[in-house]
């Protein structure tokens, strides 16, 4: 094993750890919680950014013809 190695599984034994440590206080925020918002594990998890976060939610509506130049000229036309 080496370095890189074991620094990886390190960090995903933490991930995961905090995964579940999330989840927990989530939960019990939520069943002592008055009627609002809910709690997600993400509210609670130091290892997630914020703004990366933010940034996964975000979802963008619009026409998807432009993406029809990456298909190229052999491309087949799919009927639905």
């Amino acid at each position: 094993m080496t370095l890189r190695d074991a620094l990886a599984a390190k960090t995903a034994k933490q991930r995961h750890e905090w995964d579940m440590a999330a989840t927990q206080m989530a939960v019990t925020v939520n069943m002592q919680r008055a009627k609002g918002k809910p709690a997600k594990p993400e509210d609670f998890h130091p290892l997630i950014d914020r703004a990366r976060r933010r940034a996964e939610r975000k979802v963008i509506k619009g026409d998807i013809s432009c993406l029809k130049v990456f298909l190229g000229a052999g491309a087949r036309k799919v009927n639905k």
